[in-house]
């Protein structure tokens, strides 16, 4: 057979020059084609853009200017309702003011009225030059200046509730005044008593006549002299001031152990390193007259103070009972303090803690998570510190509170400003005409609120702390300052947010949104939202719906029940907010508008028994008290959710 070999491939001719050229002005120009289309493509993109641009400007535009018209008309609306609403509110307090007035007169209060300032000047002048040489007329002044701080803390609460801070100054002021004069007294007694220290030592006949039948407890007191006592006591208390002097003669016959003030429920120890004769005294106030009401740190029980005063010398060949007189103050008028420990003593290297003991007030609240700390109060740094403070322990049965210290200062139990806020959630509603109910969660417990009008009253607490509170009709501000001593914080302020790592809302929009919800909790349930921080300060939302039968708890009560309104510095909308949704949707509601109020806002979403109900303005006084609750409670700024709640 035949083998035919295939003949290799013809190559190709290799193009000319001019051939390349060619090819290259092809594909160039059909480059520039296709960039022109696309060009085009771009600016009729761009045209299309603008022009959608334009229009939406144009109509955000002339929205915004719809917007600022019904505001506007709506705001005039609203300045016509602030004028009637002040001029009612006038109305009711000046005769409420009238009763209260006739109430004080018919009564024979000795205290002077906290509204007068005249008045308190003159009480506070009287005060100044008053002289007590009885311990029990001194304490019982100091409780009376007390009673006095109880009335301006009521209004103290109406000044903050109202913003008045010319109000809160002269409040704030005078109740530093009163218990400075307090503070000052208690030391000129204390100088008055040492002058007189022969009052205390010097056995009566009386006491020598008891002594003779019982002459083996005499020599356990006799001194060198068998005259004069090794040591002597003087205790007086009240409500909220309690004192104890402590007087020992003779240092080497002195007691070991506990000096005990049975009366005052107060011990304390001796410094050993102190081996003369000494005065020991012991002061515990009620409230904290050292630190700053905005201090991180609230003390609850109030301060005790132990101090260690120099004993005025006696010329030991002097008569017993012709003692001198010696001048025991400075010049300065002060008292001779001997510091503990004292930095200049060689002996101050060898400080033994002493153990103290004092009585925690009944209305104190401590729950057994609540850490237990015990602070002094450092005078150099203006601070609470808790160093060489320990072994600090309490007894629920006794309410003895035990520490051991390595210094003598004026002591406190420190909980932090910010133990019960941020609130977690709360729910605001009417139960009948005039009578509302709020539920508060707190980070610690829970509370219920019942407000009418004139008061506020905590329902439904077991708590043997809060028993002098629970089911009494109190003004509202001072419910909440007595809950605040009993240590339940539920008066924020804005130096707390950081604490609690919240954005306070702008107190333009929270006080429209308090304000609304005060014109429509007649008809509608308030609830806060887990959105409401995620905001920003700005805006501020909450749940709210209808309560036409003034239900307490809702039988049917679900996530479509609810509506969600979104208040900003000049307006209040519907918006498509849910709680079981992962984001936060600030859209509003289909075909709503923006209103200036709420009521407004509401026109087309609810039903007419709820609209004629809320256009009610006889509940004044009400509506007022609610709304100085909610702004001293803040809720609307301070309430946060949880982690969960947040993950929902």
């Amino acid at each position: 057979p035949y083998h035919i070999t295939p003949m290799p491939p013809k190559k190709k001719a290799k193009k000319t020059k001019k051939q390349l050229e060619e090819e290259l002005k092809k594909q160039q120009e059909e480059l520039r084609i296709q960039e022109e289309i696309e060009r085009k493509r771009r600016e009729e993109e761009e045209k299309r853009r603008a022009e959608e641009e334009r229009k939406r400007k144009e109509l955000e535009e002339k929205l915004a200017a719809e917007e600022r018209a019904r505001l506007g008309e709506e705001e005039e609306q609203l300045v016509d309702w602030r004028a009637r609403y002040g001029k009612e509110t006038e109305r009711v307090y000046s005769h409420l003011m009238d009763e209260l007035e006739w109430e004080r007169f018919t009564s024979g209060s000795k205290l002077p009225d906290v509204h007068n300032e005249s008045a308190l000047s003159t009480h506070l002048s009287w005060v100044k030059e008053a002289t007590y040489i009885k311990m029990h007329d001194l304490i019982t002044h100091v409780q009376e200046g007390e009673d006095i701080v109880s009335n301006i803390l009521e209004l103290l609460s109406d000044t903050l509730s109202e913003y008045d801070r010319n109000g809160e100054k002269y409040c704030r002021d005078y109740i530093a005044n009163l218990r400075s004069v307090a503070r000052g007294k208690i030391d000129d007694f204390t100088i008055y008593a040492m002058e007189h220290i022969e009052n205390y030592l010097l056995w009566t006949e009386e006491e020598k006549e008891m002594m003779a039948k019982k002459e083996k407890d005499r020599k356990m007191v006799q001194s060198d002299n068998p005259d004069v006592k090794n040591e002597a006591s003087d205790e007086s208390k009240q409500k909220d001031a309690k004192m104890g002097l402590w007087i020992n003669y003779n240092a080497k016959k002195m007691k070991l152990g506990q000096i005990d003030l049975p009366q005052l429920g107060i011990k304390f120890e001796k410094p050993r390193i102190i081996t003369s004769p000494i005065v020991m005294r012991a002061v515990w106030t009620a409230y904290n007259d050292l630190s700053p009401v905005d201090y991180p740190e609230r003390i609850l029980g109030g301060i005790l103070n132990v101090e260690v005063f120099n004993f005025p010398p006696i010329p030991k060949d002097a008569p017993t009972k012709k003692w001198i007189i010696r001048q025991i103050s400075d010049k300065n008028g002060t008292l001779k303090l001997i510091p503990y420990p004292d930095v200049t003593s060689v002996a101050a290297q060898n400080v033994s803690p002493l153990k103290i003991t004092y009585t925690l007030p009944d209305y104190v609240y401590l729950q057994d998570t609540d850490p237990l700390r015990v602070g002094f109060w450092d005078e150099k740094t203006g601070q609470w510190s808790t160093e060489g403070i320990e072994e600090v322990e309490f007894d629920r049965k006794t309410r003895y509170i035990n520490f051991k210290t390595l210094r003598l200062a004026p002591f406190g139990l420190l909980m932090p400003r910010t133990a019960d806020i941020p609130y977690k959630k709360w729910n605001l509603r009417c139960v009948e005409k005039e009578l509302a109910i709020l539920d508060i969660e707190t980070k610690r417990s829970s509370f219920v609120f019942e407000i009418g009008p004139g008061y506020a009253k905590l329902l439904d607490r077991k708590d043997p702390e809060l028993e002098h509170l629970t089911g009494k009709e109190m003004h509202p501000g001072l419910l909440l300052q007595e809950l605040n001593k009993c240590g339940i914080n539920l008066l924020p302020l804005d130096s707390d947010a950081d604490a609690c790592e919240i954005t306070p809302k702008d107190r333009t929009t929270e006080e429209r949104a308090i304000l609304d919800i005060i014109m429509n909790v007649d008809a509608f349930a308030f609830r806060s939202t887990r959105w409401n921080q995620s905001l920003g300060p700005q805006r501020l939302a909450l749940k709210l719906r209808e309560n036409l039968e003034y239900d307490r708890e809702f039988f049917e009560d679900y996530e479509n029940d609810w509506t969600h309104a979104m208040w900003f510095p000049n307006k209040v909308g519907l918006v498509k907010m849910r709680e079981d949704h992962s984001t936060c949707n600030e859209e509003l509601l289909k075909d709503h508008v923006t209103h200036s109020q709420l009521h407004l806002a509401l026109q087309n979403f609810s039903s007419d028994g709820a609209l004629n109900r809320i256009s009610n303005f006889t509940h004044i006084y009400f509506i007022d008290t609610l709304k100085k609750f909610l702004r001293l409670l803040r809720l609307l700024s301070f309430s946060a959710p949880t982690k969960s709640q947040v993950a929902y």
